[in-house]
């Protein structure tokens, strides 16, 4: 690969040398020498669609739709294991029962990740796609979705309507003891 220095980057700007010494002299916060280089390096991946790419982004939505539906299932089936929201419920019960609700869904993401990993990983290629000669060196199960932390997070909530009506309910309460009026959010949700 060919490496850009820093003072080629400057002499590209229209710069000289003299503007580099300058720029480390008067400035206490400079670029780093290697930041053109490694921008360009990262550009260039950004747009890279290798064979690796391809089986990431398959792991990705993969995994994805996996945690989604899991999520989805196990979210609303504890939504519907509590009592429904009540406004009329005094201000401990409602805490009760979203401190129990919370714990659940907790307890509930844990066992939907051990779940949704039973599946393994359905796009591993093992043959050469472009003509290279070199079959990938994919690593499967290490994509950032695998672990399914943001879908799971976006559906639990979705899904949750009784927790998050409670939930509201409470901080109307807890604004109202605050303050000693009502926030005017009551009803939003």
């Amino acid at each position: 690969m060919n490496t850009v220095t820093y003072i080629d980057t400057v002499k590209m700007l229209g710069g000289s040398k003299s503007i580099l010494h300058n720029m480390k002299e008067t400035l206490p916060i400079s670029p780093d020498v290697n930041s053109y280089t490694y921008f360009m390096d990262r550009l260039q991946k950004l747009f890279n669609l290798n064979e690796v790419r391809i089986m990431e982004l398959l792991e990705v939505v993969q995994y994805g739709a996996l945690y989604l539906i899991t999520t989805f299932i196990a979210g609303v089936s504890l939504d519907y294991l509590f009592p429904k929201y009540d406004a009329k419920k005094d201000t401990k019960r409602i805490l009760a029962e979203v401190f129990l609700q919370s714990i659940l869904l907790i307890i509930s993401a844990f066992y939907v990740r051990k779940i949704v990993k039973l599946c393994p990983f359905m796009g591993v290629v093992n043959i050469d796609l472009n003509g290279d000669g070199r079959i990938p060196k994919y690593r499967p199960y290490e994509s950032t979705e695998y672990m399914g932390e943001m879908m799971m997070s976006v559906i639990f909530i979705s899904v949750q309507m009784n927790l998050l009506r409670k939930v509201n309910e409470l901080s109307t309460r807890l604004y109202t003891w605050i303050y000693k009026e009502d926030p005017g959010l009551s009803g939003k949700l």
